[in-house]
């Protein structure tokens, strides 16, 4: 297994989080928005990945299903639908299995976000 980066892509010209997403390579992934998914968005605006977390794939999709929730609380809103969390490749790179959050998981990323945000929970 390996670390997951979460991330959110930002317009540059407005400061504006428009994505959050989770990838094992960053570059690789910014290349294939760059050449599909947001392709003709970024013809006309700047756009920079920024790193949000780095975590264990086990916690990576309830990880990215936490920053969407944070910034779409604070209010921005995030050209993505509910729901479509990270899922890890199988060795084969073509099949995607099943991904679920184990108790485990979820212990995991309490313990993270009590530390990061202690304010924040009770």
């Amino acid at each position: 297994m390996e670390n997951v980066f979460i991330y959110m892509l930002m317009d540059i010209g407005s400061g504006t989080p428009f994505y959050v997403g989770a990838t094992v390579n960053p570059k690789s992934r910014m290349i294939v928005h760059k050449n599909r998914k947001f392709k003709e968005y970024m013809k006309t605006n700047a756009v920079e990945m920024c790193i949000l977390d780095e975590v264990h794939e086990s916690e990576a999709a309830i990880m990215e299903e936490y920053w969407y929730n944070q910034l779409k609380s604070w209010g921005f809103e995030l050209n993505q639908k509910d729901g479509l969390w990270y899922v890890p490749l199988q060795n084969n790179r073509n099949e995607r299995h099943e991904y679920y959050y184990s108790e485990e998981a979820i212990k995991l990323r309490d313990e993270r976000l009590r530390i990061m945000y202690p304010d924040k929970f009770i």
